[in-house]
């Protein structure tokens, strides 16, 4: 699962009229785009062959549905709700760069995500005209009960903590291996469980923390559904 992977429902939008109009809608389109009682969602899924698919929904607006499917770097071509091309380049890992082309007018936006949902900036090339839209992400949710399926160098991790674990061991105990996660705001609470023992800790997104086992400490950052760790043996004493 990718980064911009989810459904992304938008909260809050800034003079996306003007550029909206600027690209050929006409007024009435906008308001009806616009009413506050109409829900925009996005749904974005990474596809098997590295290609992307744009889902996105008008609850009162059907007419502006879109669905999209494109690669990074190409250039797609669409046709409605608007005859238009498309073009996504990847800036960095949480941000993408869209430019849309509408008869001789060009939409530039930038797209990041992050542990709230989703920002877009944008502009219409030659006029000054700007936009922002901020979506909240709704899922996947991060928040439930995870078990233990599956694992790649794990053991050899686990014997730093527990050297006196043998594989065996740790083979009949990943069975027994969960967490409980609770997303809060910016960060997790994390309920971790096994056969070693239980632990419970909450962390902050992109802040390095301790985690700690009797005589041996690692320090961890966390990223938006992404866990990087970097193991620091403390001398046995």
């Amino acid at each position: 699962m990718g980064k911009f992977d989810g459904k992304f429902v938008m909260e809050s939008s800034q003079k996306v009229a003007p550029c909206m109009m600027a690209l050929g809608m006409t007024e009435d389109m906008c308001k009806k785009m616009l009413d506050p009682k109409n829900e925009v969602t996005v749904t974005v899924s990474e596809n098997s062959d590295g290609s992307f698919t744009s889902d996105s929904k008008h609850s009162l607006a059907p007419e502006f549905n879109s669905v999209v499917t494109f690669k990074i770097g190409e250039t797609t071509t669409i046709e409605k709700p608007f005859p238009m091309t498309l073009t996504v380049t990847k800036k960095n890992e949480n941000t993408w760069i869209n430019r849309t082309e509408m008869g001789d007018k060009v939409m530039t936006t930038e797209n990041v995500v992050h542990n709230y949902g989703m920002s877009i900036r944008g502009t219409v090339e030659g006029t000054g005209l700007s936009l922002t839209e901020e979506f909240k992400r709704v899922s996947p949710q991060v928040t439930g009960f995870y078990a233990f399926e599956s694992e790649e160098g794990l053991y050899e991790i686990s014997k730093l903590w527990a050297p006196q674990v043998e594989l065996a061991d740790f083979e009949k105990m990943k069975p027994d291996m969960a967490l409980r996660i609770v997303e809060k705001s910016g960060g997790l609470c994390v309920d971790e469980r096994s056969p070693l023992g239980s632990k419970v800790y909450s962390v902050k997104f992109d802040e390095e923390y301790e985690y700690s086992q009797p005589g041996k400490q690692a320090t961890a950052s966390i990223g938006f559904r992404h866990l990087f760790i970097e193991i620091k043996i403390q001398p046995d004493f």
